[in-house]
């Protein structure tokens, strides 16, 4: 299997200044990965839609994942 759009971590993080002070950020990055946006978008929606505080993970997400699956 080859991961076509596929981009590490850091790399998917390259020119935000918005990533340069997080940690504890892997959803956000997996989420700039899976979905193929910029880092500081996929910031937003995991604030937004995960209620994740700044450099401070992300709690939920599989069950989140779910309900947002479930919306008609």
């Amino acid at each position: 299997m080859i991961l076509e759009n596929f981009k590490n971590g850091y790399e998917v993080a390259n020119g935000s200044l918005l990533a340069k002070s997080e940690k504890n950020d892997c959803v956000v990055r997996a989420c700039a990965n899976a979905f193929n946006v910029t880092y500081d978008i996929a910031h937003k929606f995991t604030a937004e839609t995960f209620k994740r505080k700044a450099r401070r993970g992300t709690y939920n997400v599989f069950t989140t994942f779910k309900e947002l699956g479930n919306v008609a």
